[in-house]
């Protein structure tokens, strides 16, 4: 009898300047309890050096609700810094669905663009 694989956790942030200047980050795999907190302390950093950070998630495939839960208290300790987060997301992926589902529940502030593009 084989056992079961355990699950990986794998996220992966490639850093690129987006044309308006702002800190462009395109993250690919898993945003969740295991991958959140790496995300976290990045973004963290960037809260006060740039005014606008933008979180390309098209390439996300999962994203949990701990994730969501650490982009909303990002994204207002960032603001506070003087920072902007700008989330991307594909239409109809899971990460749409995600934060359809919580933002129902709790109405969130997050500046979220919904893209067909990839």
């Amino acid at each position: 009898m084989t056992r079961p694989r355990p699950h990986t956790h794998v996220m992966l942030v490639e850093k690129r300047e987006h044309p308006t200047g702002a800190v462009l980050l395109t993250i690919h795999g898993e945003i969740d309890a295991a991958t959140s907190p790496a995300l976290e302390r990045r973004l963290r950093d960037y809260s006060g050096t740039t005014d606008r950070v933008v979180l390309d998630l098209r390439e996300v495939t999962f994203l949990s609700v701990h994730a969501i839960t650490m982009l909303t208290a990002t994204h207002t300790h960032a603001a506070s810094r003087g920072t902007a987060l700008q989330l991307i997301v594909g239409r109809g992926s899971p990460v749409e669905r995600a934060l359809l589902v919580t933002d129902r529940l709790h109405p969130s502030p997050l500046a979220i663009t919904i893209t067909d593009e990839r």
